[in-house]
């Protein structure tokens, strides 16, 4: 996978943030940032299949298997539905 640079200009009260979250589970501000943009990409795509049933979900799952984060998101999803058919 080839790995892009973007610079992203922060308020102090951002950069303040994002420094405060180093240092346990994130060793630099990239580690912090490609976290937060992957939960995005998850909660996004939890809320698209929100409607799909069980069998929808598991195609999903199928197809995306070699994707972890398209696995986890299958995952918590159907979780999630079959607290709603229950």
């Amino acid at each position: 996978m080839k790995v892009r640079t973007m610079n992203v200009s922060l308020t102090p009260r951002l950069a303040r943030h994002v420094q405060a979250q180093l240092g346990g589970e994130f060793g630099n501000a990239s580690e912090y940032i490609r976290d937060l943009l992957r939960r995005d990409m998850l909660a996004k795509q939890e809320a698209s299949l929100a409607p799909l049933s069980r069998r929808d979900l598991a195609a999903i799952a199928a197809q995306t298997k070699d994707d972890p984060v398209f696995e986890q998101m299958a995952r918590h999803s159907a979780a999630v539905s079959r607290k709603a058919w229950s």
